[in-house]
């Protein structure tokens, strides 16, 4: 249970610094914040969250959560009654890894998504084979179906970058944005100290 532990601590050091920052008058975008299947099991994962929330003063609409259908595929009634209550709590809930695994309709159908981020590993093939290329678009278009925003990770070029803006990609992450940030650095970036290429495909 190390692993719960370090999501726990990550998330109560995120929302410090968050409050830090807007206590400088930095103007914060979406955060987005990892679960693991594991944590995804506990009860107590709501009232964690909101109470460190009120602890900061921070609103559950600032964070988007990861989350993979590991746990759904494994207890899809618990999982379903977990995921409702992060969506009432007021939490944006992302699908990470959509395209991998065993990416279940049904899943999609859930109606608490708010978007869904494309596996790297289906972003990975994209300029070299037409049927990966097929593929991926045909899942953007389910998604769209469904009213959901659609994001990629493991974008490290600028090739598949322009594929995924054109099939309909909102945003990514990857090489082709640069390397992960360290605290500081972020905080340099919403300051306008520190310019980075931003991480959206269109303005």
């Amino acid at each position: 249970h190390l692993l719960l532990a370090i999501e726990r601590w990550s998330f109560q050091q995120l929302c410090q610094h968050l409050w830090q920052w807007q206590q400088q008058g930095l103007q914060l975008p979406k955060f987005r914040f990892e679960l693991s299947s594991l944590q995804l099991q506990q009860p107590d994962l709501v009232p964690f969250l909101q109470h460190h929330l009120q602890e900061w003063h921070l609103p559950s609409q600032s964070f988007e959560l990861l989350l993979t259908e590991h746990y759904w595929l494994q207890q899809p009634v618990e999982a379903h009654k977990q995921l409702q209550l992060l969506q009432q709590a007021g939490f944006a809930l992302i699908w990470q890894g959509y395209g991998s695994g065993v990416c279940a309709l049904q899943l999609l159908q859930q109606g608490c998504w708010s978007g869904v981020m494309l596996a790297a590993e289906l972003v990975a093939p994209l300029e070299t084979l037409e049927t990966e290329r097929n593929t991926c678009a045909s899942l953007i278009r389910l998604a769209h179906y469904q009213h959901l925003n659609v994001y990629a990770q493991g974008v490290n070029n600028e090739m598949q970058g322009y594929l995924l803006n054109v099939m309909g990609c909102v945003s990514g992450n990857g090489a082709l944005f640069g390397k992960a940030l360290t605290m500081t650095q972020t905080r340099q970036l919403l300051s306008g100290e520190d310019p980075y290429q931003a991480v959206r495909f269109v303005s």
